[in-house]
């Protein structure tokens, strides 16, 4: 399989450092393991039993006493607290996000109790459970702060077999994994062998797939995706297209307004520079019509009529707000009437492809009289642009899952609106959207699920906190014709449900 960029350490503990994310899925196993068919539903993996309090505060784990790392050694509940402490610590800024307001402890070798500070999060079991489990007894002595090309010692499927820093990522299934006859393991990693070559840019991966240097590829460019893979091998049949859906909603991309900035906290100024996103002509001149109006978050039915495709209409009530919210046109460019600064945006993104969506974006704003930058950084200064809330607008591309709450926490709760590092990107400080976020959280019905989401839906969307560009639901995978997979529409992952046809 093709990746996209690079890797400079195998130490999955410890953050800045950029991972192979295969080892977190791959080579460390979890304590539950998500259902794909059903949502907020777990199977056991390193756990054997779990327990949550009737007030939604707690959760107990109960290890396999069978799990074992590669070396022998019996994983846990010392692992599991070890893991838990040291990714709240130093861990990716989601991980100290989630779990700041949690604590772990290990009663005995094979019991670990979880405990939130306030009761409700419906979520708490599934967010410590899917954490993966890291060997204490290997990172021991200050290992865990240091980055590291070693491979990693795990309990999962898979180990590493070879490994060329930043360059390819070879992984053998352990033939003698402890949890291989576990009826939440039937049916997966049915490959003797993975491997995972990075590549520095689309286009080199995409032809590599085409050349047969790899067996398959996912793909998430729509532009691509129509034409690029036009071949012999794709006229022959040899070469396949699938086209897969999503259980939930789908992922919404956008810009997000960062709300720090005193313009951007007039509701006037975020609808003038919604108003100027021509979703219609994007889609059918950038994406082939593949893409779907993002009118509602989380795909129900929209809380107010969609535009009439008024073009001109939409920039005269832009301006028209932009003159009311203080920012004239002075000389053909739009200005703070107060200050005298032109009005421009800078946008930070990581995904290079929205540079295309961006260019029409641009030449609608300029309409207005606004200047749009987006430049381009590399990926590691992207990120920390983003990490340090440096932009006027930032690209977001979010999939809602069908339980949501936890990540509608993370990127729009105001607990976290002025937290350095942190996903809030927005800065949106809302009480009736952390309302909404905490009453979907402790919601024990699919009514009381429904109702808060739609709430959270309908407020997200009247504030204009973001500017979506487009919703999909689609997962495009382009693979040589020599695979056998599930008899399922809904997207199931290559790497742990399909098998390799017999020559």
């Amino acid at each position: 399989m093709a990746r996209i960029g690079g890797f400079d350490s195998t130490n999955t503990l410890r953050f800045p450092g950029t991972t192979p994310a295969e080892l977190r899925t791959m080579v460390y196993d979890r304590l539950l393991i998500p259902a794909e068919d059903e949502p907020a539903s777990y199977y056991g993996l390193l756990a054997e039993t779990v327990d949550v309090s009737d007030d939604l505060r707690r959760v107990a784990f109960r290890l396999r006493p069978e799990a074992r790392w590669h070396d022998g050694v019996p994983v846990t509940a010392r692992d599991v607290v070890f893991t838990f402490d040291t990714l709240k610590a130093q861990g990716a800024p989601f991980y100290r996000q989630s779990y700041r307001a949690v604590t772990a402890e290990a009663p005995d070798g094979r019991t670990v109790v979880f405990t939130a500070d306030a009761a409700g999060d419906r979520e708490l079991a599934g967010l410590v459970g899917t954490m993966p489990v890291h060997p204490a007894h290997v990172w021991r002595d200050g290992a865990a702060q240091a980055a590291t090309l070693a491979p990693p010692l795990g309990s999962g499927p898979y180990r590493v077999a070879r490994l060329d820093a930043g360059r390819t990522v070879v992984l053998e299934r352990v033939e003698d994994y402890w949890g291989r006859d576990l009826p939440v393991n039937r049916g997966r990693w049915n490959f003797g062998t993975v491997s995972f070559d990075y590549y520095r840019d689309d286009g080199v991966a995409l032809q590599a797939l085409i050349a047969d240097r790899i067996d398959l590829r996912v793909e998430d460019d729509a532009t691509r995706w129509l034409t690029a893979y036009d071949s012999p091998p794709l006229a022959d049949g040899r070469l396949r297209k699938t086209v897969q859906r999503t259980g939930g909603p789908g992922a919404v991309t956008g810009l997000v307004f960062n709300l720090r900035q005193p313009r951007f906290q007039d509701p006037r100024v975020r609808e003038a520079i919604a108003l100027a996103y021509d979703f219609d002509r994007a889609n059918q001149l950038l994406f082939g019509g593949l893409y779907e109006r993002a009118d509602s978050l989380f795909g129900g039915p929209r809380s107010e009529p969609p535009p009439a495709g008024d073009r001109r209409g939409a920039l005269r009530r832009a301006a028209a707000l932009l003159d009311e919210a203080g920012f004239p046109v002075r000389d053909g460019r739009r200005v703070d009437a107060a200050m005298g600064a032109p009005f421009t945006v800078e946008v930070a993104y990581l995904d290079h492809s929205l540079v295309r969506v961006l260019g029409l974006f641009e030449a609608e704003l300029a309409r207005l009289g606004i200047a749009l930058a987006y430049p381009s950084l590399e990926p590691s200064a992207a990120r920390q642009r983003l990490l340090d809330h440096r932009y006027d607008m930032a690209a977001l591309s979010w999939s809602p899952s069908r339980l949501p709450g936890r990540a509608e926490r993370l990127l729009w709760g105001s607990a976290l609106a002025d937290r350095p590092g942190s996903y809030a990107l927005a800065g949106a400080r809302d009480a009736e959207l952390d309302s909404a976020i905490d009453a979907m959280l402790s919601a024990r019905s699919e009514e009381a699920v429904t109702g808060a989401a739609t709430a959270f839906d309908r407020l997200l969307t009247a504030r204009r906190y973001m500017v979506p560009f487009w919703r999909t639901n689609a997962v495009w995978i382009a693979h040589w014709d020599r695979f056998g997979r599930p008899d399922s529409d809904t997207a199931t992952s290559p790497i742990e449900s399909w098998w390799r046809q017999p020559e």
